[in-house]
């Protein structure tokens, strides 16, 4: 179960599985298999702003978003209307869109700025991969009201991670 994966289900012949251990980032499920035995595992691809570290001082107050295991940025080819030095709220709402000018439609991400204007991002792997897309680029959005003192967390919570879901720091 990968690391960003916080709700999965898994079913067994299409039937609902909820007998099963955990153990160091595995599923064990103890059975008796039989030969046309099928199993589907499905991952919730939730977006979550993330924090860094609190030792690195320059992203204190920024946030990122991720989205499953990909990290999205912002490019200024597609944010004319926010610029790229735009903050984000608490309440930001992220909308998830298919857009069939990428590559075979890919995922991204749109939202509304503090100041009410669109923003879009895009999954960090596809930074400058559009013809006559040459421009600014950035992984870490200033948060409107963020509380610095997060990043004072103290360091035993972060258990060796270089970042952290905003919600879980909050929780």
């Amino acid at each position: 179960i990968p690391d960003w994966c916080k709700t999965f289900s898994l079913k067994l012949n299409q039937i609902s599985l909820k007998e099963y251990r955990k153990l160091d980032g595995y599923i064990i499920i103890n059975k008796l298999w039989e030969n046309n035995d099928t199993i589907e595992f499905s991952m919730e691809m939730k977006i979550h702003k993330i924090i860094a570290h609190p030792y690195v001082e320059r992203l204190k107050g920024k946030v990122a978003i991720e989205r499953g295991p990909l990290i999205y940025c912002i490019e200024s080819f597609d944010n004319n209307e926010s610029g790229m030095d735009f903050s984000l709220n608490e309440e930001t709402e992220f909308k998830i869109q298919t857009d069939n000018n990428l590559i075979k439609g890919v995922k991204i991400i749109k939202g509304k700025t503090s100041d009410g204007k669109n923003f879009k991002a895009v999954p960090y792997f596809l930074w400058d991969h559009r013809r006559d897309s040459s421009g600014q680029m950035k992984v870490w959005i200033n948060q409107k009201y963020l509380d610095k003192s997060l990043s004072r967390e103290p360091i035993v919570n972060w258990d060796k991670k270089l970042y952290r879901s905003l919600e879980e720091v909050l929780t």
